[in-house]
């Protein structure tokens, strides 16, 4: 059952995902995969569209509790280098281009 891990998000990239309204309120976990360097990140919802901007020092993970409707959020890691982030949790994992695409509209 081998598979590419679809939630990291490598520096300077960008990534949606589907968060799942049933599961309110969901668990997400922001880790930095760097062993040396500081991870930057920023979380923005849609379409209520608000931002929280955060960051990782090297190797820690980051627990965020957030309630909002079954909808997309977009990952950003602002980091430079080769530093990477993962995103996982409990309600929320990578989204579809089209459920990405449905829940984009405001």
């Amino acid at each position: 059952m081998a598979q590419e891990d679809d939630s990291i998000i490598p520096p300077g990239h960008s990534k949606t995902f589907f968060y799942v309204s049933n599961l309110i309120p969901a668990q997400v976990l922001i880790q930095n995969l760097s062993p040396g360097s500081q991870a930057s990140f920023r979380l923005k919802s849609g379409p209520q569209s608000w931002t929280y901007f955060g960051n990782l020092p090297a190797g820690h993970t980051q627990s965020i509790y957030f309630e909002w409707p079954t909808s997309i959020a977009v990952f950003t890691n602002a980091s430079g280098g080769g530093v990477s982030i993962r995103v996982y949790g409990n309600g929320i994992r990578p989204a579809t281009a089209e459920e990405a695409k449905a829940h984009s509209h405001e």
